[in-house]
C-alpha cells in the first residue's frame, strides 16, 4: 500500500495572562503537522457494497461504492455540489491549508477560514506571558493524526471510515410518508459533519436515533412490513448491494437501545432511581463515550419499564421501590413517548436475547414513533 506523507497548517487555541493582568485572553494559533494518508489500490480496498439511488429525478446524491479495507469500512465524500471530492483536490487543499480539507480530518480543524495563520511565535513575538499558557495543541495533534489514519484515497476519491451502511427512518412530506434512507453507521467516525456523506442529512439521521427507527440490511423487508401494517406509505431512497457480507460492529437494535436509554436517563426521576448502576461515562453529556453495553441496556431498560404501567404510562407505579422520595410522578406527553419506545426495544431484546445479535427480528417494533 502507497501512503502520501505532506505537511498542512492546523490551527489550536492559546489560553493566556498577560504579567500583571486578571483577565484571561484568547488566541489562535497555526502550526506546520505532518500527515500521511493511506493510499490502497482498488484490489486492495476492495468494493464491499454498493448503493443504487431510488429517490426522485431531482435527488443530488448520486449512486456510489462503499469500500473494505484493514478491517473497516470506508464511504466516500461529497464536495458543496453532490460530486465525488476527489484525491487530487484534497490533497492539494490539504497541502495548501485549506479549512475545508483540515475539516474532513476533524471539523475542529477545518473551523477557521482565514487567509493569515500566524504561528506561536509570530503571534507571541511581543506579547510577555505570565507563567504558562494553557493551549489544545496536543488535542489538534491527535484529532489531525486520528483524521488521517480514518481517512484515504483509492482509484481517484476520497474516503473516510464511517461504519456498515444501514436503513434510516424518518417522515418525509407529511407524517403518513415514512421516507427511508441508506446511511453509515450513526456511532462510527465521522459523526457531526453529514453534509459531506451520502445519505440523510445529520438531522434526519438523529431523529430516526432516537425514536429507534434504523434497521440493519437483512430486517429491510420486517422494516416495511412493519411500516405498512402501520398504514404509512413508504418512500425508499436507495437500495444496498450487498457484494461482501461484513460483519458488523454495532447492530441496529443496540444503537436503538442505547439512544433511548441515554434519554430516558435525562429525565430526573430516571436518573435518581439508576444513578448508582451507570458507568461514569453515560453520565457525561456531550462527552465521546462507546455504547453502553447491550446487556446493560437490556437490564436497565427493563427495570425502568416495569416503573411503569402499560396501560397509564403517564404514572409512575404506586410505591415503585426505585423510586427515591420527592420525585415527580406525572411525565409530559414527550417522556411518555420515550417509554413506549423503550417497551417496544424491550420486547425486540428480549425476543433476540437468547440468539446471535445477527440475525434480528423487528416485527415488535412496530409501535415505535
Amino acid at each position: 500500500m502507497d501512503e502520501k506523507r505532506l505537511w498542512t497548517k492546523l490551527p489550536y487555541d492559546v489560553y493566556y495572562y498577560v504579567q500583571r493582568g486578571r483577565t484571561l485572553h484568547h488566541k489562535q494559533v497555526w502550526e506546520d503537522v505532518p500527515v500521511i494518508i493511506m493510499m490502497p489500490t482498488a484490489d486492495e480496498a476492495p468494493i464491499a457494497y454498493k448503493v443504487t439511488r431510488s429517490g426522485p429525478k431531482y435527488d443530488p446524491h448520486p449512486d456510489h461504492e462503499i469500500r473494505t479495507f484493514d478491517g473497516r469500512t470506508w464511504w466516500p465524500i461529497l464536495d458543496s455540489n453532490y460530486g465525488w471530492r476527489t484525491a487530487e483536490d484534497f490533497l492539494s487543499a490539504l497541502t495548501k491549508s485549506k479549512h475545508w480539507a483540515a475539516a474532513i480530518l476533524h471539523p475542529s480543524l477545518g473551523r477557521s477560514a482565514v487567509s493569515s495563520k500566524p504561528t506561536y511565535d509570530e503571534v507571541f513575538r511581543n506579547i510577555k506571558v505570565r507563567g504558562g499558557p494553557r493551549t489544545s495543541r496536543d488535542e489538534m495533534l491527535a484529532r489531525a493524526g486520528l483524521g488521517a489514519s480514518d481517512t484515504m484515497i483509492c482509484d481517484g476519491r476520497v474516503y473516510v471510515q464511517a461504519g456498515e451502511p444501514l436503513y434510516f427512518a424518518f417522515p418525509n412530506r407529511g407524517p403518513e410518508i415514512m421516507f427511508l434512507e441508506v446511511g453509515p453507521e450513526p456511532w462510527k467516525g465521522f459523526f457531526g459533519y453529514f453534509s459531506n456523506l451520502p445519505g440523510p442529512t445529520g438531522e434526519e439521521r438523529r431523529h430516526a436515533l432516537a425514536n429507534g427507527q434504523i434497521y440493519d440490511l437483512h430486517t429491510l423487508q420486517d422494516a416495511l412490513a412493519t411500516f405498512e401494517q402501520q398504514g404509512l406509505r413508504i418512500v425508499t431512497g436507495g437500495y444496498v448491494e450487498i457484494i461482501q457480507d461484513l460483519p458488523m460492529s454495532h447492530n441496529a437494535l443496540h444503537m436503538c437501545a442505547d439512544s433511548i436509554l441515554h434519554q430516558l436517563l435525562r429525565e430526573d426521576p430516571v436518573a435518581a432511581a439508576f444513578r448508582d448502576r451507570l458507568p461514569r461515562q453515560i453520565d457525561s453529556p456531550g462527552v465521546p463515550r462507546d455504547l453502553t453495553p447491550l446487556e446493560l441496556c437490556h437490564a436497565l431498560l427493563a427495570d425502568i419499564v416495569q416503573m411503569f404501567p402499560a396501560d397509564n404510562p403517564e404514572r409512575f407505579l404506586d410505591g415503585a421501590s426505585l423510586l427515591p422520595d420527592g420525585v415527580k410522578e406525572i411525565l409530559d406527553a414527550h417522556v411518555v413517548k420515550i417509554f413506549r419506545q423503550a417497551r417496544s426495544v424491550l420486547m425486540c431484546l428480549d425476543i433476540n436475547s437468547a440468539r446471535s445479535f445477527t440475525d434480528l427480528d423487528y416485527d415488535a417494533l412496530g409501535s415505535i414513533g
